[in-house]
């Protein structure tokens, strides 16, 4: 497994298990593809995976722990990406 592969497939544990079971591959894939030739994919890209992933999390089971998380990584891709 490669460095890239490995880190959209961590990033994607933000997302609720049932969400991963049914759209997760097709999600590695594209985001795989779309990496093209980089070894490591971009810092942006990843956050904002984790952002929409505990998004969804927190539209399923909103709890004052990931709705922190959620706020955090979303400032972390707005600051990553100013």
């Amino acid at each position: 497994m490669s460095r890239r592969h490995l880190a959209y497939r961590l990033a994607l544990l933000a997302y609720p298990l049932s969400y991963r079971a049914e759209r997760g591959d097709e999600i590695l894939s594209t985001l795989v593809d779309a990496c093209g030739e980089r070894r490591l994919p971009d810092v942006r890209e990843v956050a904002a995976l984790v952002a929409d992933g505990l998004g969804r999390r927190t539209a399923i089971r909103p709890s004052g722990r990931a709705v922190q998380w959620r706020s955090g990584a979303l400032l972390a891709a707005y600051a990553l990406g100013s």
